[in-house]
């Protein structure tokens, strides 16, 4: 069993055009990773918390054998960049590798109530992340 918690925390910038920072700030959990047409359900979750602080979007995290971070960008409504994803190259899991090989090519985001779904332009790769309530 894994259990991974990815700590990212994230600052929105400004000019995000109808995103609510509210709505992102918490924790969530991923349950589901879906690329190249194979859906996998996440019994064990990485966990994501997000949080806002300043203009600069930061994010840091943790599978369960690497440390990564880096930058993202809010870019508009629908749009977001990640940018210089950096990680440690410990032996991992094959979910954690693909987990962090989809979200260096996350561009696109949508916020449907307790749920985030991240996917890369051709919507290829997706990942849906569940808020979770404390």
């Amino acid at each position: 069993m894994m259990n991974v918690i990815l700590g990212i925390c994230l600052s929105l910038s400004i000019g995000t055009k109808g995103v609510s920072e509210e709505a992102l700030v918490g924790t969530w959990k991923l349950i589901e990773l879906s690329q190249d047409g194979k859906t996998t359900s996440v019994s064990d979750p990485i966990k994501v918390v997000f949080a806002t602080e300043g203009k600069i979007g930061k994010f840091t995290g943790n599978t369960k054998g690497n440390l990564f971070s880096g930058l993202f960008n809010l870019k508009s409504k629908k749009q977001i960049s990640i940018d210089g994803l950096m990680a440690t190259k410990m032996k991992d899991s094959q979910l954690s590798v693909d987990f962090l090989k989809a979200f260096e090519s996350v561009d696109t985001y949508k916020l449907e109530s307790d749920v985030l779904m991240l996917s890369d332009a051709e919507k290829s790769k997706l990942l849906k992340l569940k808020k979770v309530i404390n």
